[in-house]
This record gives C-alpha cells, sequence and structure tokens, in this order.
C-alpha cells in the first residue's frame, strides 16, 4: 500500500482558475464550483498515482477515452474488417 501526500489548493486559487473557464450563471455557480473542485481533486491524485505507478500499470482515466457502444467507434471497427 502507498500513501499519496499532497498540499491543498486555497479556495481563491481554484475559484480564480473556476472562473477562467466558466461562465456559471448564480443559480448554478455554487454546484458548478463544487464540481470543478472535485474533478482538480480527482485530476491530481491521478497524476501522483500515475508518477508513482507508472502510466503502464494504470487503467484508462474516468471519462477518458470513447466508450465502446459509440457510433463512431462502431464505424470505424466496421470499416477496420
Amino acid at each position: 500500500m502507498h500513501l499519496l501526500r499532497g498540499a491543498p489548493d486555497t479556495v481563491a486559487n481554484l475559484r480564480a482558475r473556476f472562473e477562467q473557464g466558466h461562465e456559471a450563471q448564480n443559480s448554478d455557480a455554487a454546484r458548478e464550483f463544487a464540481d470543478f473542485v472535485a474533478r482538480q481533486a480527482v485530476v491530481v491524485l491521478d497524476l501522483a498515482e500515475r508518477r508513482l505507478q507508472g502510466s503502464r500499470y494504470k487503467g484508462a482515466a474516468p471519462g477518458g477515452g470513447q466508450p465502446a457502444g459509440q457510433p463512431r467507434l462502431q464505424r470505424g471497427a466496421g470499416q477496420a474488417g
């Protein structure tokens, strides 16, 4: 078992990064900011884990690939065979 340790980011820095790339309306801003913070946590943990284990032993990142049921992938598979 490996434990990862890191320093937390400040709310002010997270908020500034969120506002750079998002235009949330007031009613949705709190929820969208919380979603942004959660996504950032997943990305940071994934990067730290990949540094520790290496990409070779790490599965695909969540949401990083296209599911097999997607029409574009099915069309490509049909053309290959």
